[in-house]
């Protein structure tokens, strides 16, 4: 423990906020036996009373009786909201302070945490390797334009037609991320040769929609800076024009969304 504080009788800690739980410990020396009683404050306001009797092996071992003075509490949900936050927690008895409080904190909204852990989940068992890097960042400043290109193959380089459209996407103002799905990594894949093209390799899973949400999470820290969108796939069989007028004429139409599409299947 960094320090020990006490005023009257009574001491105790705030020792930290572990993701959404607040953790410390108190004790009200002046009666044996007696476990503290702490309250908590957020922004001035009342939120929770707790007893401090979880066992605190570290807090016994300085002699503060049977180390049952430990308390957890979990922020609520209505907290989680990207803003800073000041907990204070105080003994409820004379309304001090304990040691370390008040704190600030700032936690994500549960949208965001689900967002998160999904992010996590995808680049632990979906990703092989993600290209993005300070460039990106840099192309979507100036371009502020974004294709998210989902191909598959399992050939160690791209194609003619590959190379056409991301020719054609670029010319269109587009910076380009490449999701590439294949069933094992190829090093010769990561990256190509332009320098508004970037490359995501990625496990064979979740088809074209899965290399879409690839592609969104890897950039989803930047699409603030995204004014256009684009997400397309190499379902094609050859493209013989630049796909930049077409593009263009897109973007003459008074609608959000723009889908569009073409099959010969019978």
């Amino acid at each position: 423990m960094e320090t020990i504080h006490m005023r009257t009788n009574h001491t105790g800690f705030f020792d930290r906020v572990d993701d959404r739980l607040v953790r410390g410990w108190a004790i009200s020396v002046g009666q044996d036996g007696r476990n503290g009683i702490v309250d908590v404050f957020i922004d001035d306001r009342f939120v929770s009373r707790l007893c401090a009797d979880e066992f605190r092996a570290d807090v016994k071992e300085r002699g503060y009786r049977d180390g049952f003075t430990g308390f957890s509490f979990e922020i609520p949900e209505e907290f989680c909201d990207d803003l800073p936050h000041v907990i204070d927690i105080r003994h409820s008895e004379t309304n001090e302070s304990l040691g370390n409080s008040p704190r600030t904190f700032k936690r994500p909204s549960a949208a965001q945490a689900k967002l998160d852990e999904k992010r996590r989940w995808c680049n632990e068992n979906v990703v092989f390797e993600n290209k993005i890097d300070d460039r990106f960042v840099q192309s979507l400043k100036t371009r502020r334009k974004l294709a998210i290109f989902g191909t598959y193959h399992e050939l160690p380089s791209y194609f003619r037609y590959h190379r056409a459209i991301l020719e054609s996407l670029t010319d269109a103002g587009f910076t380009v991320l490449i999701v590439h799905a294949a069933s094992r990594y190829r090093h010769e894949l990561a990256s190509v040769e332009s320098p508004d093209c970037f490359v995501v390799l990625k496990r064979n899973i979740g088809y074209d929609f899965g290399s879409y949400a690839v592609g969104l999470f890897a950039a989803c820290d930047w699409l603030h800076l995204v004014d256009e969108l684009l997400l397309l796939n190499d379902s094609v069989i050859q493209i013989s024009d630049n796909l930049a007028p077409m593009i263009a004429r897109f973007r003459t139409l008074d609608a959000d969304v723009v889908s569009c599409t073409d099959s010969f299947e019978r």
